[in-house]
């Protein structure tokens, strides 16, 4: 699960990077990345028979706490068990 959660922190990352992103070709670029490490993710997810929803939310257990996160991202992931 360590990975599916570092895939989707992953993909959160390059969302911001992409929105903050002026020039339009680098903004594509982000957006690709963003599609790639969520498809690990729900790969990965796919491996361990949890399904991944956009809308669950749940605390990730040993992830650092909103104000320890440097990226400023929240540590929380959206997955559901199966």
């Amino acid at each position: 699960m360590r990975l599916v959660a570092k895939y989707l922190r992953q993909a959160r990352h390059f969302r911001c990077l992409a929105e903050r992103e002026n020039n339009l070709q680098l903004r594509r670029r982000f957006e690709k990345q963003v599609d790639v490490y969520r498809k690990l993710a729900q790969a990965r997810a796919k491996q361990l028979g949890i399904s991944l929803r956009s809308r669950a939310v749940v605390e990730v257990p040993g992830s650092p706490t909103d104000d320890e996160n440097d990226a400023g991202h929240a540590t929380r992931l959206p997955f559901e068990a199966a």
